[in-house]
């Protein structure tokens, strides 16, 4: 993808010119060796140079942490790991006030949340749990900058680690799963201009609400969250869980009590998958009110999404 070629560009450029400043302030340091050597190419000496400097609990040498990160995050010289590359750019982030301490900050609070975009250039992209423990981690802290709705799950892909981890339901279920008062679209509009059926899940979903509830959940195994629309009496519904199957029965008693509804469900499809069949839906329409309940089947890596038009 051309988002991890600029991410290796940009790694380049930077251990480039920040070897030259190491250097110059203290040529001994083996710091400035394993940023050099990262700068060349040679990202396997750079991981022998950085690792033992950046990885010791006494260290606070923010440049080896912060180029340590950068090599976990893009897995050259050693295996992919996010989860050290997040607590590498949170020790060097503590330390703004040292070199490339305030640079290591927003990093740290991408790794922590890894919206969509590490669907295109994370490797591996983000597991279908995902989606069930933001609510309970970042989302806690406020809105946040997903990017969902993606159309195109696989876009010429065959390893799921290289690729969107979900099915198509389970992407429009994320404007209700993912609270930002400043929503978008992701994907190209010609991959839109295919699906016009689910893309009106997004044209009616608003970006506000009035009230929100988490309805069920476990958190890395899947949740469910109903959202009423701010000044309106409309509601909607998300649901996602991991790669595991599951059917959940959702009681409706959030809507309002006497009120009838239209629920319009966007659901997974026979035989929906996010492995092989991630684009699989159906879309359906049945009259609801307070008393009633929806039986939902997830499907590995899939979702739900619900608009409950008021009557």
């Amino acid at each position: 993808m051309a988002g991890k070629a600029v991410m290796r560009t940009r790694l380049v450029l930077t251990a480039a010119f920040i070897s030259a400043v190491v250097a110059g302030v203290s040529s001994q340091s083996r710091t400035a060796d394993g940023v050099a050597a990262l700068a060349r190419g040679d990202y396997q000496q750079a991981i022998e140079i950085l690792r033992p400097i950046a990885e010791d609990w006494r260290s606070q040498d923010t440049v080896a942490q912060f180029f340590l990160a950068g090599l976990y995050a893009s897995g050259r010289g050693v295996a992919a790991d996010p989860v050290r590359a997040c607590a590498l750019y949170a020790r060097a982030g503590s330390q703004s006030e040292r070199p490339f301490g305030r640079q290591a900050m927003p990093l740290f609070a991408a790794f922590m949340s890894r919206g969509q975009e590490f669907n295109a250039w994370g490797r591996p992209t983000n597991p279908p749990e995902h989606l069930s423990i933001l609510p309970f981690t970042r989302l806690l802290a406020g809105p946040m900058d997903f990017t969902p709705g993606i159309f195109d799950i696989t876009f010429g892909k065959t390893n799921v680690n290289e690729r969107v981890q979900s099915t198509l339901a389970a992407q429009l279920a994320e404007y209700v799963l993912i609270y930002s008062p400043v929503q978008m679209a992701a994907d190209l509009p010609e991959n839109y201009e295919q699906r016009l059926d689910a893309l009106q899940f997004i044209k009616d979903v608003p970006t506000d609400w009035e009230s929100s509830r988490t309805l069920r959940s476990e958190i890395g195994d899947y949740v469910v969250v109903a959202r009423q629309q701010r000044g309106l009496p409309d509601w909607y519904l998300g649901a996602a869980t991991d790669e595991n199957a599951r059917t959940l029965v959702i009681p409706l008693d959030f809507l309002a009590q006497g009120r009838r509804y239209e629920a319009q469900i966007y659901r997974d499809g026979p035989g929906a998958s996010y492995l092989d069949n991630p684009t699989a839906l159906v879309i359906e329409k049945r009259r609801v009110t307070a008393g009633d309940r929806i039986e939902a089947a997830l499907a590995p890596g899939g979702g739900l999404a619900v608009r409950f038009k008021a009557l």
